[in-house]
């Protein structure tokens, strides 16, 4: 093939590679660059040695999507992906990533669990099912479904986001990467799906900030001028919490395709907590185009790709004050990436 392998995947049984293509050159010109392969393996003898060889690859999907993060089902036919921008069904839209499997003999793609509205964005292959991480509005809970025309189950776990999950076949235990406004970030360990909320954290990389007050924070909601209800985050200065007339910082989050909510934030991108330990109450518009509301929230963005969500944003900014919250006299504004285009449009 004239492209490079992104991802190589052994089918459990053994005898199949799923292969993740891209172009040679890593630009992201043509979708056709991206897409799943797979081979056989069969065992070929020379020399009374015996070893495997791989068929030519096979080109399983067609479409005009960006797939990323191919893992095997345990039945070594389907291969389950997400799409990171694009869309498997037809031509190229913006959708929030999905869950997807394709049949490795027939090429078939089905999206799973289509009546989920929010994003699934991490999954793992469990002993007899699919464990994900998806959001719906300021929440990443996890969840676990077991074929394709189930919706997604919500387990009993804490408030907050899980991420970065990862199970085998062969066990009940789960770890997972989790946090939350109020616990910093750490990965944790389960022993099984159903006991989320009595994982015990085996890494300890953030001690610090347990030793410290950390800001509190809760959502947020307004109507837009066209009648679609927002949401967003309202982190406040430490011993603060849901006090009046406060000093507000809007800060956009970029993308646009993210979403800001219940989850621990110290890093350049990320810093709405020192900004909320230095004074400043913080808003955090989920503005159209945002993850975690629908595929339509997200499409409203286009083609009025600064003025939809600015629109957005400013009534926000209205109704925090109309409400109290925010003191009209100190706001400021300020973003990063997409956020940073933002910026200077309200500006």
């Amino acid at each position: 093939l004239p492209l490079r392998f992104d991802d190589i995947v052994t089918s459990p049984d053994g005898n199949k590679l799923a292969l993740l293509t891209n172009a040679i050159n890593q630009r992201q010109e043509k979708y056709e660059d991206v897409e799943i392969y797979v081979c056989g393996l069969g065992v070929q003898g020379s020399l009374g040695v015996d070893q495997k060889v791989c068929s030519p690859p096979r080109r399983l999907t067609h479409n005009q999507a960006v797939e990323t993060r191919p893992c095997w089902a345990s039945d070594s036919r389907h291969i389950f992906f997400s799409v990171e921008v694009g869309d498997v069904t037809g031509p190229y839209r913006d959708l929030q990533p999905h869950l997807y499997w394709v049949d490795s003999e027939t090429g078939t793609v089905e999206q799973w669990s289509k009546d989920f509205i929010g994003p699934v964005d991490h999954y793992t292959v469990a002993a007899d099912n699919v464990l994900a991480s998806a959001r719906l509005g300021t929440e990443v809970s996890m969840y676990s479904v077991g074929q394709p025309n189930q919706s997604l189950h919500k387990l009993r776990g804490w408030e907050g986001t899980y991420e970065i999950l990862s199970a085998i076949p062969h066990s009940q235990r789960i770890a997972f990467v989790y946090s939350s406004l109020q616990k910093p970030t750490e990965v944790y360990l389960a022993e099984s799906p159903d006991k989320l909320d009595q994982a015990r954290p085996i890494t300890s990389l953030n001690h610090l900030f347990t030793e410290r007050e950390i800001p509190q924070g809760k959502p947020y909601r307004w109507k837009a001028d066209d009648g679609t209800t927002v949401e967003g985050m309202l982190i406040y200065p430490p011993g603060k919490f849901e006090s009046k007339k406060l000093p507000m910082l809007t800060f956009i989050h970029g993308g646009p395709a993210d979403a800001d909510g219940n989850h621990f934030e110290a890093d350049w991108y990320q810093w709405a907590a020192l900004a909320a330990t230095n004074g400043w109450l913080v808003f955090e518009p989920n503005y159209r185009g945002s993850t975690g509301y629908g595929d339509k929230f997200l499409q409203q963005i286009v083609p009025v790709i600064v003025s939809r969500p600015g629109k957005d944003i400013l009534e926000g900014v209205d109704a925090l004050v109309k409400d109290g919250i925010a003191d009209p006299d100190h706001l400021v504004v300020g973003g990063y990436s997409y956020g940073g285009y933002m910026t200077n449009w309200l500006i």
